[in-house]
């Protein structure tokens, strides 16, 4: 097949419909030049003149008139087309933004079970260390801690934050916790994401004297996680982020007593997101996911 060139196609179109190259080079944004070249490339093809070129202007000639009229209807249908397919993998799409440990310790390990169901949506996965803006992260759906209150966003809660004490179990056998005062005699691990924590549980496990200000702190909750896993000390964690870690044995709770504190896990969208079908079952995919894990959670 003797195709011709796409490219000196489109331009030809687009000079033909203004009857000018300068016109064509500025909606392309190419130089009048360049036209040229791309329109004598066609013509050559074709082995006939588009174009008279007069001084100041350009004319299409018979053929190219002719030429112009066969090709702008299939040209429209494959801009339509385009659009279109777009438009479908647009739809097709899924933004997804959460937290960083929330994402490793509890959605990433589900969110197969989501693209098995759903194999044809694409996920697109933000996440960070600190706290963003969710109106700045163009996400369908997004996953943040709070008290369902954003402005101008849905919300529906997920999962309750309880916060519980951890270590490894190599570091409670050697270092025996026989009281609440006791985790004052050790290394203490922060986040600074959740600097109130610790002070939280101390208040309400009614310790007078807990001194929160030594220890080790981290940027992030996944870090005081991970070094209260290799025996540094002790880590205030939200119980629902390492109940699996609890139940292996990698991490073990000095104290059972779990606080229950006022913000969660919560589901967030837009109006704009809302009526977005593959948004729409990811956010029931989810709340069912959550729903079972916290009635498991809770009679544990």
């Amino acid at each position: 097949m003797n195709a011709p060139p796409l490219y000196a196609i489109k331009v030809f179109e687009i000079a033909a419909r203004h009857e000018s190259f300068k016109q064509a080079a500025i909606e392309l944004s190419l130089t009048a030049g360049a036209v040229s070249r791309q329109i004598a490339l066609l013509e050559k093809h074709l082995g006939t003149p588009l174009f008279h070129r007069l001084h100041r202007e350009v004319r299409l000639t018979a053929s190219g008139k002719d030429y112009w009229e066969q090709i702008s209807a299939p040209l429209q249908q494959l801009s339509t087309a385009t659009t279109a397919v777009r438009q479908r993998n647009r739809m097709n799409a899924l933004h997804i933004w959460c937290p960083m440990t929330f994402s490793l310790r509890w959605l990433i390990p589900r969110l197969m079970k989501f693209q098995v169901e759903f194999p044809e949506c694409h996920v697109t996965f933000s996440t960070t260390l600190a706290p963003v803006d969710y109106r700045l992260n163009n996400a369908d759906v997004a996953i943040r801690i709070g008290r369902g209150n954003w402005p101008n966003l849905s919300s529906q809660k997920l999962i309750d934050i309880e916060l519980i004490p951890v270590c490894s179990p190599a570091f409670l056998a050697s270092h025996p916790l026989a009281c609440y005062d006791d985790l004052n005699r050790h290394t203490l691990l922060h986040s600074m994401v959740h600097p109130d924590y610790w002070n939280t549980w101390f208040r309400a496990m009614r310790v007078a004297h807990a001194d929160t200000q030594e220890g080790i702190r981290f940027g992030s909750v996944s870090l005081a996680y991970q070094f209260a896993r290799e025996g540094y000390g002790i880590a205030i964690a939200q119980h629902a982020l390492v109940v699996e870690d609890l139940e292996s044995g990698a991490l073990a709770a000095p104290f059972p007593e779990r606080v229950k504190i006022p913000d969660a896990f919560y589901l967030i969208h837009s109006e704009a997101t809302a009526d977005k079908y593959y948004a729409q079952e990811f956010r029931a995919w989810l709340a069912q996911e959550a729903a079972t894990f916290e009635a498991q959670r809770q009679q544990a």
